[in-house]
């Protein structure tokens, strides 16, 4: 994996800075004794191993290096364990990133306050599908290498899954793979045959109203 700590926390900004002021531990980066990173705003999640020094436990602001005071929450028990996932999709970076920033483009024309998109994937269709539906236009992109052993449909937040996927592609990542677990429960996202870097992003229910 080429992430490096400076990448991490480029990324890691996007997520803090919009989290609620109400939260001031949220607006920082989790640095684990351990030597991980981690980066949360109650709907998604980073998590980096092996890419700090490790040592005393701290919370550190990712834009000006600063030290949030406050105890960080146990992210890692939100992490589904390994090998616990109902179903799978493989995306090649280079074929899934620009049909998200279209569908993105989609949405943003009925001028949404939030973009979302709708995954699916069922043993009936060659390749998984993402869409986008608005009053002023209708359109989707067929991509990815699903294998087929439980049916997929999610609804997602097309801006954190362009950002978890541009997280991936600056670690120098060409192919991730989609763990599902349920229509309602938290998806993962990992490099293929490697956990070291895993973003995880809650879905949004079928009204639109965040999970």
């Amino acid at each position: 994996m080429g992430l490096s700590y400076v990448t991490f926390m480029k990324h890691a900004e996007k997520i803090t800075k919009k989290t609620s002021s109400g939260r001031p531990i949220l607006k920082g980066v989790y640095h684990a004794e351990d030597g991980s990173l981690a980066v949360t705003d109650s709907h998604r999640l980073y998590l980096a191993k092996n890419i700090s020094r490790g040592g005393e436990g701290m919370v550190l602001d990712p834009k000006t290096g600063g030290v949030i005071e406050g105890k960080y929450p146990d992210v890692r028990g939100l992490l589904p364990d390994e090998g616990t996932e109902s179903a799978r999709i493989a995306f090649d970076i280079d074929l899934l990133l620009p049909g998200l920033l279209a569908l993105l483009k989609c949405n943003q024309v009925a001028k949404k306050e939030r973009s979302f998109v709708t995954l699916t994937a069922s043993s009936d269709k060659e390749v998984p599908e993402i869409s986008c539906t608005n009053e002023f236009v209708e359109a989707k992109v067929s991509v990815g290498l699903f294998n087929k052993y439980s049916d997929i449909s999610l609804s997602i937040d097309t801006q954190y899954l362009i950002d978890a996927v541009n997280l991936f592609k600056a670690s120098q990542i060409t192919t991730v793979v989609l763990n599902y677990y349920g229509n309602l429960r938290p998806f993962t996202i990992t490099a293929e045959n490697n956990s070291d870097l895993i973003a995880l992003i809650m879905p949004i229910r079928r009204d639109g109203v965040p999970e």
